[in-house]
């Protein structure tokens, strides 16, 4: 699946991710965030192309 622009969207919380991140060693709780566009659910997510690691 390739990521799509979008302009606008209902995001909603899909769930508890569990221990999908760890930083530190520590669990970060974090929610599996998504929208529904035609019926299928899609996961949301946001992307700075400003926002690069060097």
């Amino acid at each position: 699946m390739q990521a799509a622009n979008i302009n606008s969207a209902n995001i909603f919380s899909g769930g508890d991710c569990g221990s999908l991140l760890i930083y530190k060693g520590i669990v970060v709780k974090v929610d599996y965030a998504q929208y529904i566009q035609d019926g299928i659910s899609y996961p949301a997510y946001c992307l700075d192309k400003t926002k690069q690691r060097s």
